[in-house]
């Protein structure tokens, strides 16, 4: 069974994104994140499929952490801004990009 995860886990992840720059966990080890090309993927760590809507930026996607409580991600990227995303995903709460 658990081979067979890996398969499938693999073939999504394949379809989601050309690579990966960055991978994070969330503390519960029930969330997984992937970062790469211009968004981010939220995984459920257990079955492999995505959650929620990707999230986005202009340029490719090279960091990623989830907060200690695994309800915010914060991103990096080379469009010169880090954001923060909070529990709706789909938007960044916050913002920030060199003056």
């Amino acid at each position: 069974m658990q081979q067979q995860f890996k398969a499938a886990w693999a073939e999504q992840l394949q379809a989601e994104h050309n690579w990966v720059n960055a991978v994070a966990f969330s503390q519960d080890g029930t969330k997984v994140a992937t970062a790469s090309d211009t968004m981010v993927r939220l995984w459920n760590a257990v079955t492999g499929r995505p959650l929620g809507e990707p999230l986005r930026h202009d340029i490719a996607v090279w960091a990623l952490a989830f907060s200690p409580d695994g309800t915010k991600i914060a991103t990096g990227s080379n469009d010169a801004t880090a954001r923060l995303w909070g529990r709706d995903h789909g938007k960044a709460a916050r913002e920030a990009a060199p003056a």
